[in-house]
């Protein structure tokens, strides 16, 4: 997180240098869990490909090719013919990437729709167009529920994590009045991304509407997904999430999540200054002293 200037104060709504929020930590955990999984049998794709392709006249089967006995437990299932073997298995990795790229949505929209939820319930006035005017976390204070704004928030919600990526964009843009320069730069990739995730999800890998023909008598192909797409696609959704990220911290969001943390904690930990800082910084970074005791003021005149 970088050094704790010594005299850092606490600013409501600016957030302290190379913050990041919560939901954005946890995308970043998503991101690397899958891309540690891919690459773990990348590995050993490559290897039984490179055994495939420099193989020699002696090899007759997919055992003789693995080392392996027709006589093992389970060996039945693998196909004899090395290249009905090596046709399956390019196959697999293809449907292996295009599950990737479903979980990757999958956490994406979980991100988005976390990040943008605590953007709108700590600057409460943005959705009336009173930005920073009212602090949200008066309401999480005082334990105050309002009907009329939750189903306001969800509706917003729904919208920019719903839908076409052109729609979710727009929608952004009329609630938070800006939309970060990489959202707008691929809206192509995620659209495609979108789509590629519905077929996967809804239709077996196949195009959904085509998949949908009575007169089928055979399935379709399945869609493609390079190794190097994937690997591109991985890149941009991490720029795109680190950009929103700063965007509604900056304009939104700023110390809500310290507030929130101080809040849950001061009643059982009898929270001093000393003690905040200690807490704050696994979850929000560091914080000096002054920060925390300039918060605690400002959260009981709240």
């Amino acid at each position: 997180m970088g050094k704790v200037m010594i005299n850092m104060s606490f600013n409501r709504w600016d957030s302290q240098p190379n913050s990041t929020t919560w939901p954005y930590k946890v995308f970043m955990q998503h991101h690397k869990l899958l891309n540690d999984l891919y690459w773990s049998q990348v590995p050993t794709y490559e290897y039984v490909k490179y055994l495939y392709l420099h193989k020699n006249s002696s090899i007759e089967n997919t055992y003789n090719l693995l080392k392996v006995s027709p006589n093992a437990p389970d060996a039945r299932f693998v196909r004899e013919d090395t290249e009905v073997w090596f046709h399956d298995i390019n196959e697999f990795m293809n449907w292996t990437r295009l599950n990737c790229l479903v979980a990757i949505n999958s956490y994406l929209e979980i991100y988005v729709s976390s990040v943008v939820t605590l953007a709108l319930d700590s600057d409460r006035g943005n959705i009336f167009g009173l930005s920073q005017q009212v602090d949200g976390f008066k309401t999480v204070k005082d334990n105050l529920k309002n009907k009329k704004y939750e189903e306001i928030k969800n509706g917003i919600v729904t919208d920019i994590t719903k839908g076409e990526w052109t729609k979710r964009i727009a929608k952004f843009k009329e609630v938070f009045h800006a939309v970060p320069p990489s959202l707008k730069k691929h809206v192509k990739e995620l659209e495609r991304i979108r789509i590629l995730r519905n077929n996967v999800a809804h239709a077996f890998g196949r195009n959904i509407d085509q998949s949908r023909e009575t007169n089928l008598t055979s399935p379709l192909s399945i869609e493609r997904l390079a190794h190097e797409t994937l690997k591109k696609y991985m890149k941009i959704i991490r720029i795109i999430v680190r950009e929103i990220d700063q965007l509604l911290l900056k304009n939104h969001i700023g110390e809500y999540e310290a507030l929130y943390c101080y809040h849950t904690n001061k009643f059982n930990l009898n929270l001093k200054p000393k003690l905040l800082k200690e807490l704050l910084q696994p979850t929000c970074g560091l914080r000096s002293t002054k920060f925390c005791a300039e918060l605690i003021n400002y959260y009981n005149r709240l």
